[in-house]
Protein backbone atom coordinates (compact mmCIF):
# COMPACT_ATOMS: atom_id res chain seq x y z
CA UNK A 1 0.00 0.00 0.00
CA UNK A 2 2.54 2.20 0.50
CA UNK A 3 6.09 2.59 -1.65
CA UNK A 4 8.05 -0.17 0.23
CA UNK A 5 9.70 -3.51 -0.41
CA UNK A 6 7.83 -6.53 -0.03
CA UNK A 7 9.20 -8.29 2.96
CA UNK A 8 7.60 -11.39 2.40
CA UNK A 9 6.13 -13.84 0.54
CA UNK A 10 3.69 -16.35 0.57
CA UNK A 11 2.69 -19.94 -0.38
CA UNK A 12 -0.55 -21.40 -0.12
CA UNK A 13 -1.38 -24.55 1.71
CA UNK A 14 -4.47 -25.21 -0.27
CA UNK A 15 -6.01 -23.94 -3.56
CA UNK A 16 -6.67 -20.46 -3.34
CA UNK A 17 -7.98 -18.43 -6.04
CA UNK A 18 -5.87 -14.79 -5.56
CA UNK A 19 -6.47 -10.88 -7.03
CA UNK A 20 -3.59 -9.73 -8.33
CA UNK A 21 -2.84 -6.03 -9.01
CA UNK A 22 -0.40 -4.01 -9.81
CA UNK A 23 0.46 -0.69 -7.95
CA UNK A 24 -0.50 1.06 -10.50
CA UNK A 25 -4.53 -0.56 -11.37
CA UNK A 26 -4.93 -0.48 -7.38
CA UNK A 27 -4.16 3.26 -7.21
CA UNK A 28 -6.25 4.00 -10.01
CA UNK A 29 -8.92 1.80 -8.35
CA UNK A 30 -8.99 3.88 -5.49
CA UNK A 31 -9.10 7.05 -7.21
CA UNK A 32 -12.15 5.87 -9.19
CA UNK A 33 -14.26 4.28 -6.07
CA UNK A 34 -12.28 5.96 -3.01
CA UNK A 35 -15.50 4.92 -0.86
CA UNK A 36 -14.05 1.04 -1.20
CA UNK A 37 -10.35 2.79 0.59
CA UNK A 38 -12.08 2.36 4.31
CA UNK A 39 -13.39 -1.04 3.59
CA UNK A 40 -10.33 -2.28 2.51
CA UNK A 41 -8.33 -1.01 5.08
CA UNK A 42 -10.47 -2.32 7.80
CA UNK A 43 -10.90 -6.11 6.12
CA UNK A 44 -6.75 -5.81 5.95
CA UNK A 45 -6.15 -4.74 9.35
CA UNK A 46 -8.68 -7.34 10.62
CA UNK A 47 -6.89 -9.97 8.69
CA UNK A 48 -3.17 -9.18 9.88
CA UNK A 49 -4.47 -9.14 13.57
CA UNK A 50 -6.30 -12.55 13.21
CA UNK A 51 -3.05 -14.08 11.69
CA UNK A 52 -1.51 -12.23 14.21
CA UNK A 53 -3.36 -13.75 16.68
CA UNK A 54 -2.92 -17.27 15.88
CA UNK A 55 0.74 -17.13 14.93
CA UNK A 56 1.79 -15.80 18.28
CA UNK A 57 -0.85 -18.38 20.27
CA UNK A 58 0.50 -21.30 18.84
CA UNK A 59 4.41 -19.89 19.01
CA UNK A 60 3.67 -18.92 22.68
CA UNK A 61 5.39 -22.43 24.61
CA UNK A 62 8.80 -21.65 22.22
CA UNK A 63 8.70 -17.73 23.24
CA UNK A 64 6.55 -16.70 26.09
CA UNK A 65 8.26 -13.21 25.95
CA UNK A 66 6.98 -12.97 22.58
CA UNK A 67 3.09 -12.21 23.17
CA UNK A 68 4.12 -9.62 26.30
CA UNK A 69 6.55 -7.82 23.96
CA UNK A 70 3.84 -7.92 20.77
CA UNK A 71 1.68 -4.29 19.94
CA UNK A 72 -0.06 -3.80 16.55
CA UNK A 73 1.58 -4.03 13.44
CA UNK A 74 1.17 -1.18 10.69
CA UNK A 75 0.79 -1.46 7.17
Amino acid sequence: MGKTPRLFSLKALTDTTCLIMTRDKFTKAIEQFPELMPKILHTLVDRIYRWEKKFLAEHAEVCSDCLKRSGVSLV
